[in-house]
């Protein structure tokens, strides 16, 4: 599996999930809103914030029935220095989603340490042409993809010089319930592709988030929000910021939990080890040179001396030396 760096941060195997605070159009056309927003999500445990950079012009049709509500919401590139500013000071990373060439520039001008490409935009070809020339680490959300399409938009970044790549799997539904979260998908983009996989999540809560983490996602994109009421279409399914430090804080324990993967007792398991298992024990004293039979043994805790797996061995032994009633047997008694 191969690694990708964002700014100082490594993202792979063998490093802490990389968690993105997606504002999205949260910030509900206000620069103050979204600086606040930068600055709740930083201190909910985000490695990373991520806006939309669109024009509604550049990006729907006139007669499509969201224009306004893009027209609204569009954030200004005249912004982009202010809200990277705020991140910078907050200690996490500016991102956001360019939907057109130009504006994959404006962000290169303000040193965005990575681009993120959304799902609607993995057949758009200039587009991902325009990403990949740039040089910096690409994140490419795969939503409403089938693995084809993820492996034709991989062969057009690649050959565009693309040299660090990162995928998302996504359910682009909002909000997607479990039943389509597929999270499995994580784990079989990692097989086919072999690059960092991580979930952006649509679904409520904190579950699928978690269950792609265990499935070796190196990322999560999570929606912030200080308000599930408030109008606006990302709202309603994102997470308010005590939720997504919840949700920084349990996945920081997944990735605590899911251990190095090797079988084996831990430090804090080898008195248990003794106490829980057993040992084999005499039922009654017994003289010396007694041959031992099944009903002259019990098998009881702790384990000392023989152990209880190897019971059978000592039928038909003689013992070497007298033992009490419930003695524990040695191999040197015998």
């Amino acid at each position: 599996m191969s690694d990708i760096t964002i700014g100082e941060r490594v993202v792979g195997d063998a490093a802490p999930t990389y968690v993105i605070a997606e504002i999205g159009s949260n910030h509900d056309g206000s620069l103050d809103e979204g600086i606040r927003l930068i600055e709740a999500a930083a201190g909910a445990g985000a490695d990373c914030v991520k806006f939309q950079s669109y024009r509604a012009e550049t990006l729907v049709a006139p007669d499509h029935p969201g224009r306004a509500t893009l027209e609204r919401l569009s954030m200004p590139a005249a912004w982009y220095p202010a809200l990277k500013a705020a991140a910078d000071r907050c200690g996490v990373h500016f991102v956001s989603s360019p939907f057109d060439p130009a504006a994959v520039q404006d962000l290169v001008a303000i040193g965005v340490p990575a681009i993120k490409v959304a799902s609607g935009d993995l057949t758009f070809t200039d587009l991902l042409e325009a990403a990949a020339a740039t040089g910096l680490p690409l994140i490419a959300s795969t939503g409403a993809a089938y693995l084809g399409e993820v492996d034709d938009a991989l062969r057009v970044l690649r050959a565009a010089g693309a040299q660090q790549i990162a995928l998302m799997h996504c359910v682009s539904a909002y909000p997607a319930t479990y039943a389509a979260a597929n999270v499995r998908a994580v784990a079989t983009m990692r097989a086919a592709f072999g690059v960092p996989v991580g979930f952006s999540d649509h679904t409520p809560g904190h579950a699928a988030a978690l269950a792609s983490v265990a499935l070796g996602g190196r990322l999560i994109e999570k929606h912030i929000t200080f308000d599930r009421s408030r109008p606006g279409p990302d709202h309603g399914f994102a997470l308010t910021v005590d939720e997504f430090g919840d949700l920084v804080g349990n996945i920081r324990a997944v990735e605590e939990a899911l251990g190095t993967g090797v079988k084996g007792p831990v430090d804090s398991e080898m008195s248990e080890r003794e106490g829980a298992r057993r040992g084999v024990y005499t039922v009654r004293s017994l003289e010396p040179g007694h041959v031992l039979g099944p009903a002259d043994l019990i098998c009881l805790r702790p384990l000392r001396g023989v152990p209880a797996a190897r019971r059978r061995e000592l039928e038909g032994r003689r013992l070497a030396r007298g033992l009490e009633a419930l003695a524990p047997i040695h191999w040197n008694d015998l």
